[in-house]
């Protein structure tokens, strides 16, 4: 489990690692996070909800992923992680890059969106939705046509008042289920398993290049549709915040921290600056290559959106 520490680049961040990251880009300078193994404080006087298994403060949050880790983030700056025995260095992982990071990007002050980015044209496209929707599946299929990946999953946006909000760049792999890679040819007997015993793994996906962020082209909600066929339409109103906040990326973290002014206000700010629309599924003539190839067709990755 213990490494040598080494340092790797992801959202912008150089982040120092006592735990090796094969899903991350190795690089070199000065950490903005570190990341360590060790003991983490109990938190006894912070706030639970009804998430038992988390404690938030407004600069701390504690989790515990039973026969996993507990993991601390404190201050947007560190993570400790306390593996439980025994060790499962995959699903540690898995959670450190996806839960943890969430929160840490969360106190580092940006909105976090459950979803996935590809650039075109210098702009990020973004496909989020409930689980199950898609939303992965269609992104490594657009970067398997050539449009290069921005982020899986856990999708961040920088939100300063006065300026366009940006993705910054994740980490150059998808996660894909066994069924999902199937579909795309992948070989999963050569991918990373996001855990044992589950059939997800990690694919790379070239290199994201992690010295800029890229400002929003549109924002596409996915959902499954009764009727044939693909449908894209523009999401109007306050739908277009509500549908932001109840996409946004572990929401049981800011509902506990009892921060939800400032998730409304950031999702109203986006919402006024970037379109938003639902991509609707079908049953039949919806696979993820029709998708793609609707976008494509139609113009929706590109500048005249």
């Amino acid at each position: 489990m213990m490494h040598k520490t080494k340092i790797y680049r992801a959202y912008g961040l150089m982040i120092e690692s006592e735990i090796e990251l094969p899903e991350l880009i190795e690089d070199q300078g000065i950490p903005d996070v570190t990341v360590r193994i060790g003991t983490v404080p109990e938190l006894s006087e912070a706030n639970t909800g009804k998430y038992q298994r988390i404690r938030a403060t407004k600069d701390e949050l504690l989790l515990t992923v039973e026969e996993v880790a507990q993991y601390y983030v404190e201050n947007g700056k560190s993570i400790v992680v306390c593996p439980i025995e025994p060790i499962d260095e995959s699903a540690i992982r898995l959670f450190l890059l996806g839960s943890a990071f969430g929160a840490l990007l969360q106190q580092r002050g940006y909105y976090v969106l459950h979803g996935s980015a590809v650039e075109s044209k210098g702009k990020a496209y973004v496909f989020s939705g409930q689980s199950g929707a898609g939303k992965s599946t269609l992104t490594a299929t657009l970067a398997m046509k050539g449009y290069p990946l921005i982020a899986d999953d856990v999708c961040a946006i920088d939100v300063r008042p006065g300026s366009p909000p940006t993705v910054l760049p994740g980490f150059p792999r998808i996660k894909l289920c066994k069924d999902a890679a199937e579909l795309l040819e992948k070989d999963c007997s050569a991918a990373l398993p996001v855990r044992a015993g589950f059939e997800k793994y990690n694919f790379p996906v070239g290199e994201i290049i992690q010295s800029q962020t890229y400002p929003i082209g549109g924002i596409f909600i996915l959902r499954k549709n009764e009727k044939d066929g693909v449908r894209i339409d523009p999401i109007t109103g306050l739908h277009r915040v509500r549908v932001l906040v109840r996409n946004t990326y572990r929401r049981q973290f800011i509902k506990i921290i009892r921060d939800e002014k400032k998730l409304l206000e950031q999702c109203a700010y986006i919402s006024s600056q970037v379109s938003l629309y639902r991509l609707s599924r079908g049953v039949t003539g919806s696979s993820p290559g029709e998708i793609a190839f609707y976008l494509e067709k139609n113009g929706w990755l590109g500048s005249s959106i």
